[in-house]
């Protein structure tokens, strides 16, 4: 039996918002379709965490 998904974040909800408390010291990442969306929204908030720490 599958059950509903929740979560806390919304349509309105940034890249910054879903990564804040996360540690991600120490990690790499890498971001396919990082030219437009949510991929470019995605390398933004990651390469602000870097800047951060």
């Amino acid at each position: 039996m599958v059950g509903l998904i929740t979560t806390p974040f919304g349509a309105t909800t940034t890249a910054m918002e879903v990564l804040e408390g996360i540690d991600l010291g120490g990690k790499r990442a890498i971001v396919t379709g990082g030219s437009s969306g949510i991929g470019v929204e995605t390398a933004r908030a990651l390469g602000c965490l870097d800047k951060e720490h």
